[in-house]
């Protein structure tokens, strides 16, 4: 195998990934008590879906928790990330989100947002960074997935920054 021959192998692997982010999440794979979330967030406008789960135990013996996670879209639904820059509605959204889940936090509902940046080589350029809303389902301070989209969509009903066709 060719020097030129490693390339093409490195630029096509680069293409799965980056198509592995443009795609709708596996909505048959999802978690029943996720799923009405992860199609709400598919509807906001500049971000995808790429991880959940309704409240599975960590190895480590932790409070179950849900979680949904996402990434900025391509600001051009035809080009990549690294192509088309990110999508500025995608950002609007994100601010929102991270917003929303501290007010939640805030109110003592037991919901709080993360951001996950893995070091550059584990991915690729824009796609270094992944946001996280998470929600514990035990305890004092609770809020189940569809306490929290219920939430969602009326708060967003009076502070968002664009229309949703909610599914």
């Amino acid at each position: 195998m060719g020097h030129n021959d490693t390339e093409g192998d490195e630029i096509d692997l680069v293409a799965e990934e980056l198509a592995a982010f443009e795609t709708d999440p596996p909505w048959d794979g999802l978690d029943p008590g996720i799923a009405p979330l992860v199609r709400a967030f598919a509807a906001l406008p500049g971000i995808r879906t790429v991880s959940s789960g309704d409240g599975h135990r960590s190895g480590d013996g932790d409070e179950p928790e849900w979680h949904i996670g996402w990434v900025l879209g391509s600001a051009d639904p035809a080009a990549s990330i690294i192509d088309a820059g990110p999508s500025a509605d995608g950002w609007l959204t994100t601010e929102w989100l991270l917003w929303h889940a501290n007010h939640l936090d805030g109110s003592d509902r037991g919901v709080y947002r993360l951001l996950s940046v893995v070091p550059p080589f584990y991915n690729f350029p824009g796609r270094a960074v992944t946001f996280q809303v998470r929600g514990a389902l035990r305890g004092a301070r609770t809020m189940t997935p569809q306490e929290y989209l219920d939430n969602l969509k009326e708060e967003w009903a009076d502070t968002g920054h664009r229309d949703v066709d909610w599914p």
